[in-house]
């Protein structure tokens, strides 16, 4: 109903706004679980949520971790009316109001992480350097964009050598990367590969700030 959309809609607002959740415009409606709770797939939980049946109708969905997941379930909830918020969602592609507006989340995106962590690199650690090494991973190229986006817009993107002068140069970062791929999806057999490619990519650059990006556990301990 037109009532319904409008009070979902303000809820997204209280969600990703600034101002404190008003918990009277949460209803008390009963929890469902809709799908498998530890890596439910975009097509899984779609086909779960365009056919659910319960006796009274859910007020909003909880996001899941993966964005592709939640991007994917944020299409067809929102046609039906429903906000889905997600603690763990951060693609930056979901902050979109045209395309996801039920959507909310409880934590910054990518973007935003992005920016406060090259802040913290320039301006705190005087760091100008960044050699980032990471897996083929939807998650991880998303962070990698963000880095390199966040240093564009703080305008310390590296111009052409005869236009800059002697501050300019001061202030720009620099990023190089490496994809470390593995024909293997054994965990111990990826940690090693990872290692090798890693330390061999860094001793043939001149950078000696490395950031790591993975989404295997086993492989950031061994890094």
């Amino acid at each position: 109903t037109r009532r319904s959309v409008s009070h979902a809609f303000s809820t997204v607002d209280e969600l990703t706004g600034t101002s404190p959740i008003n918990s009277a415009m949460l209803p008390s409606n009963s929890t469902i679980s809709v799908a498998n709770p530890q890596f439910p797939s975009p097509q899984d939980v779609v086909s779960e949520t365009t056919t659910l049946r319960s006796a009274a109708s859910p007020c909003a969905f909880v996001g899941a971790i993966d964005s592709r997941v939640s991007k994917t379930v944020a299409i067809v909830t929102g046609l039906r009316g429903f906000p889905q918020i997600s603690s763990a969602s951060t693609s930056t592609s979901l902050s979109n109001n045209n395309d996801f507006p039920l959507f909310g989340r409880t934590i910054p995106d990518d973007a935003f992480a992005a920016e406060a962590f090259v802040r913290l690199l320039h301006d705190t650690m005087g760091v100008r350097h960044i050699f980032v090494i990471f897996e083929s991973h939807p998650y991880t190229r998303s962070i990698l964009s963000s880095i390199r986006d966040a240093i564009d817009k703080l305008g310390w993107e590296p111009k052409y050598e005869s236009v800059m002068d002697d501050s300019e140069k001061n202030d720009f970062m620099y990023v190089e990367d490496r994809i470390i791929e593995s024909p293997t999806s054994n965990d111990d057999i990826v940690n090693e590969k990872l290692l090798q490619d890693s330390i061999k990519a860094l001793k043939g650059s001149k950078y000696r700030f490395v950031v790591a990006l993975t989404t295997r556990r086993m492989t950031t301990d061994a890094l």
